[in-house]
């Protein structure tokens, strides 16, 4: 039985439903009670997801933000490859990301027993 699960978010926050679809799946299965731990890593345009700034409202979009606060309410690690956020001069970010370089991301992903991407 799957007791734990990681979702790569690998696309930016709007313009597709990947990121949003990833994210809420990670929270679905945390919050149903089916996987006993689910972590996000956002990673290449993922990284575009961090960004504390974002204003979805204006494009009539639903929140990012709101859905990874929702992740951190329920005790849900949000990583976010370090070397992507430099790459994109990504400064400002959600609070309670954790920034990882990505030499240590191997280590991370083999500590569950599921990946899915986004």
């Amino acid at each position: 039985m799957v007791k734990s699960l990681i979702t790569l978010i690998l696309k930016p926050p709007y313009g597709s439903e990947d990121s949003f679809a990833g994210l809420m799946f990670a929270l679905s299965q945390i919050a149903s009670g089916i996987i006993e731990k689910s972590d996000v890593v956002l990673m290449h345009d993922g990284v575009y997801n961090a960004k504390s700034n974002q204003k979805p409202e204006t494009i009539e979009m639903p929140s990012i933000i709101d859905v990874i606060n929702n992740l951190q309410t329920f005790v849900c690690k949000i990583y976010c490859i370090e070397e992507d956020l430099k790459e994109r001069e990504i400064e400002d970010i959600i609070d309670g990301v954790e920034i990882i370089k990505s030499d240590k991301l191997k280590d991370i992903l083999n500590e569950y027993d599921e990946i899915i991407t986004f």
